[in-house]
């Protein structure tokens, strides 16, 4: 937007050395076979494109596949598989949040950590919880 020069009220855009007339409503679409690293881009571009990814691969297909058949032939048998899937990504956020705690208990100890009684529970209740997820 801030490439447009406006002549005579007519808006134009500069697209290498030549000056063509803008039109408001026109859209640009590229595909591409090649695979999306989104992070390639850099904000700006993000700021004023809108990038789809409509790469799925083998195993996810299949997985949603799966999860369709099992829902309309053995229901129970699905809600327990999605209760699990999410049970197992709750047990990998505590476990995520006890690592980041023992992290910031170890960087914050002065002196030697065989000597620090409070890293050493934390670090002992650490153990324990990882045991049980």
């Amino acid at each position: 937007r801030k490439h447009l020069v406006l002549r005579k009220s007519t808006p134009f855009v500069r697209i290498g050395e030549a000056e063509v007339e803008y039109h408001r409503d026109f859209r640009l679409f590229l595909t591409t076979k090649l695979a999306a690293n989104l992070l390639a881009y850099p904000p700006e571009i993000f700021a004023s494109l809108t990038i789809i990814d409509f790469s799925a691969t083998k195993e996810c297909v299949e997985e949603r596949l799966l999860g369709t058949i099992i829902e309309v032939e053995a229901p129970n048998l699905e809600r327990s598989r999605l209760q699990l899937a999410l049970s197992c990504a709750s047990d990998v956020a505590q476990l995520t949040e006890l690592e980041d705690q023992t992290i910031g208990c170890l960087a914050s100890c002065d002196g030697s950590i065989l000597d620090d009684e409070d890293l050493i529970s934390a670090l002992a209740d650490f153990k324990i919880s990882h045991g049980v997820i």
